[in-house]
């Protein structure tokens, strides 16, 4: 019992030592943070995450060549129109020039089975471009969305923990006063900073995953130097 009685009274020496340096260093580890609000303009980042995403450049750039590979198998389905011209004298005697224009027609018709292997594999290479298109659309919009939430989010808790993080402050600076005019008890004063301590390492967390969330979208929008 004696054991336990002294240990509680070290402790309270301890305690009462630390708060003795003077007032000022018991919040001399204090958050300090450069906070600055995001403001975040969806259609703009969508926009640009989409713009600089190296996999949807490569399927638009599919689709096109698709598109004009199938434009051109078409063309082939019409013949070829082209003009016929002469110009020269005519044998007899009158010396007179002769001219003649004429419309000329040319369709290979041999070619039809083969036109149309190339169609079909044009087709096709443009229907899976656009569909990983529309895939790769969506799960860029759906990680962006996600990322600018979590941001959103970050903000709001960090701002609210500030305020949280002010008031226990505030409670434990008064039970440091009234500790020290022997008007609270030692394990009231303990509970206030534990509880000063604890809403500091939330606000530091906030403040973390704030940071990392704006970072992966910095990313995501070619910005990874963090301006």
């Amino acid at each position: 019992m004696d054991s336990k009685v002294s240990r509680k009274n070290n402790s309270e020496i301890d305690f009462k030592s630390s708060l003795g340096l003077s007032i000022d260093s018991v919040f001399e580890n204090d958050v300090v943070v450069e906070f600055e609000e995001c403001e975040l303009d969806m259609s703009s980042i969508e926009n640009e995450v989409i713009e600089l995403d190296p996999d949807i450049n490569t399927l638009a750039s599919q689709s096109l060549v698709a598109k004009e590979q199938l434009r051109a198998s078409r063309l082939k389905k019409f013949p070829d129109v082209y003009f016929i011209g002469e110009y020269g004298r005519s044998s007899d005697s009158s010396e007179q020039d002769n001219f003649s224009l004429g419309l000329g027609f040319e369709l290979n018709l041999f070619d039809s089975g083969q036109n149309n292997a190339l169609q079909r594999e044009a087709n096709n290479i443009l229907r899976v471009s656009e569909l990983k298109i529309d895939q790769r659309l969506n799960d860029l919009l759906s990680a962006t969305k996600r990322e600018m939430l979590n941001i959103e989010e970050s903000e709001q808790r960090y701002l609210k923990l500030l305020e949280i993080v002010g008031n226990a402050r505030e409670s434990y600076y008064g039970a440091v006063k009234l500790f020290e005019r022997e008007g609270i008890t030692y394990s009231e004063t303990k509970r206030l900073l534990e509880t000063y301590t604890d809403s500091k390492d939330d606000l530091r967390e906030a403040l973390r995953d704030y940071s990392q969330a704006k970072s992966r979208l910095e990313i995501m929008i070619g910005n990874s130097d963090g301006t």
